[in-house]
């Protein structure tokens, strides 16, 4: 899904020198889920409103990025 290229002057498409970092990116929307539910069980309401919104905005955003065309359908 998302890669991180970390050769150096390589051109073309070689996938071998590709770093999948969606595992990462995941990581990152489980910790503002983790957040939002710390906030509420501490009281804490701004820690609680920013994990919610950071989740919600999260979700959004990863659903928007699904939903684009594979690359060999992209407008070049």
């Amino acid at each position: 899904m998302f890669a991180v290229r970390y050769s150096y002057g390589v051109e073309g498409a070689d996938h071998r020198r590709y770093f999948d970092i969606t595992p990462l990116i995941l990581l990152a929307g489980i910790a503002f889920v983790i957040m939002r539910f710390i906030g509420l069980g501490t009281g804490d309401q701004a820690l609680y409103i920013f994990g919610g919104i950071a989740a919600a905005v999260f979700l959004g955003l990863s659903r928007l990025l699904y939903n684009l065309p594979p690359e060999d359908r992209r407008i070049r």
